[in-house]
This record gives structure tokens, C-alpha cells and sequence, in this order.
């Protein structure tokens, strides 16, 4: 799959960056030179999933932040602007934690010139940390789905982003994708104003630690359940109504859920 990828995008001249057959390569930044003769380094990579390149695997370049880092400072010198987008975050929730705060604003500390996150499959905020911008999740672009109760998961932003010598600035597109027949269809008017207005909200909690740590608790309390339910020793609907219900206890003893929890975070 990642072949013929690969192989659809050069026919129709179409750069790409982020995956490659081997770790080494799909590591490797973007270069792009515009008109004026400016440099654009591009770094893409995703948390870990199923598609991670490695040595004996082709794949995504994998989130690690010392080799991001690394990857920064080396393109600093071949490039007059870095921009790197990362996959991560936790799905469906609107919020970065402040943990992956921290880390997005590191990348500005080690040289980006912006940041663009990914992954969540909703809209999340922005903000300018050090004069750079830092978006932490751009929504759905194409992704087709049941949309019953995920209204979330049509509505996606665009992000324009103007590098200059002296500060970088961006502009916001809102859209909805695959919804009443339309694969994709810009917003303007009511719509776009209260797509506008959410992106604000999100953005002001964005910017306090101690606000982000509370949304990530509550969405921690209400999706225990489901997670719980997922992490289950079996796969059989009906159990899982029951235990959705709370009519059926969880098959795992206590012991065994702080064994699994300690496993994925040593990981």
C-alpha cells in the first residue's frame, strides 16, 4: 500500500514527506525553495500505531522528540524556515493535555518556525508561543463515516501560514467534508462564525495548565467506561452492553488492570 502510494503521487508530480521504506528515509525532512528563493524545511511524524517504519519495514516517521529535535537543528542549517506536523493526541477530545503541550512547544524551543498537529478527529484550539504558531488538531480533511451523533468528525479547519523575515503569520479556513452529499464545502456565514467562536474557546483554555489538567480529568471520567470496556479479555457484544450497563462486574481483577496500566506506561 505504502508502494503504490508512493508511486500514484510521483506520477502526478506530487512531493511527500513523513513515510518512507526504511526508518532513516521516512525521517528525512521536505525541502522546499519558493519563488523568492526562501527555504521550507518540512518534518512530519506520528505517534506510535501500526505504521512505523522500520529498518526491515517501511512506514511512518515515528513522534520521538530527541530525534524531532534532532531533525530541527538539522535542518536549520539547509532551510530559512522549519514547520513540523505531527500525528498525535487523543482521539475524539478536543484538547491537547499539557503534557503534549509541552512537547509541541518544545519543537518552537528547538527551531520551528510553527507547529501543526493532527489525529484527533475533531478541531482543536491554537496559540502563539514565542511569536510561533502552534495548531493542536486540525479536524478530519477526507474521512468518511456514519455521522449519526459524531457531528464533530465533518467539520475540519485549513491553515494557511505566511513565513516572513520578521514574523509568521496564519489565516483559518473552515469546512465540512463528507456531509449531504458534498465531499468537501468551505463555510461562510452563521457556520463559519460558530466554528470561529468554538476555535476561541478552545484556544483560551489552550492557554491555561491548570484549565487543560481539569477538561482532561472530566474526559477521563466520562470515557472510562468505554476504554474499559475496550481493554476487556473478550470481544462479545453482548458482554459488552451488560457491562456498559454495569450489569456485568469487569473480567479483569484489580491486580491485572494496575499490571496493564503499568506495562503502558513504561512503554
Amino acid at each position: 500500500g505504502l508502494a503504490d502510494t508512493f508511486k500514484a503521487l510521483d506520477e502526478h508530480g506530487l512531493d511527500h514527506v513523513g513515510a518512507g521504506f526504511t526508518e532513516m528515509e521516512a525521517s528525512e525532512p521536505y525541502f522546499f525553495v519558493d519563488r523568492e528563493g526562501r527555504r521550507l524545511a518540512v518534518i512530519n511524524c506520528a505517534e506510535q500505531e501500526f505504521s512505523i517504519a522500520q529498518d526491515s519495514a517501511g512506514g511512518a516517521a515515528l513522534l520521538d522528540p530527541v530525534v524531532v529535535f534532532r531533525n530541527i537543528q538539522a535542518a536549520k542549517f539547509k532551510a530559512d524556515y522549519v514547520i513540523v506536523i505531527t500525528h498525535g493526541g487523543h482521539e475524539n477530545y478536543n484538547l491537547p493535555t499539557t503534557k503534549f503541550k509541552s512537547m509541541l512547544r518544545f519543537f518552537v524551543d528547538a527551531g520551528a518556525a510553527a507547529v501543526v498537529n493532527h489525529h484527533t478527529h475533531n478541531i482543536s484550539g491554537f496559540e502563539t508561543y514565542k511569536g510561533k504558531p502552534i495548531y493542536y488538531s486540525l479536524g478530519n480533511f477526507l474521512f468518511g463515516k456514519d455521522t449519526i451523533g459524531h457531528k464533530y468528525w465533518n467539520k475540519g479547519l485549513a491553515v494557511e501560514i505566511d513565513f516572513s523575515e520578521n514574523h509568521v503569520s496564519t489565516s483559518n479556513y473552515f469546512f465540512h467534508q463528507q456531509i449531504s452529499g458534498s465531499i468537501f464545502r468551505l463555510l461562510n456565514g452563521d457556520y463559519a462564525s460558530e466554528l470561529e467562536l468554538e476555535f476561541e474557546r478552545l484556544s483560551k483554555l489552550i492557554g491555561s495548565d491548570d484549565e487543560l489538567d481539569r477538561h482532561f480529568e472530566d474526559w477521563c471520567i466520562k470515557s472510562e467506561l468505554y476504554y474499559s470496556i475496550n481493554i476487556e479479555p473478550h470481544n462479545i457484544r453482548v458482554l459488552q452492553v451488560l457491562q456498559n450497563r454495569n450489569l456485568l462486574p469487569s473480567l479483569w481483577r484489580r491486580r491485572k488492570k494496575l499490571y496493564l496500566l503499568n506495562m503502558l506506561r513504561c512503554t
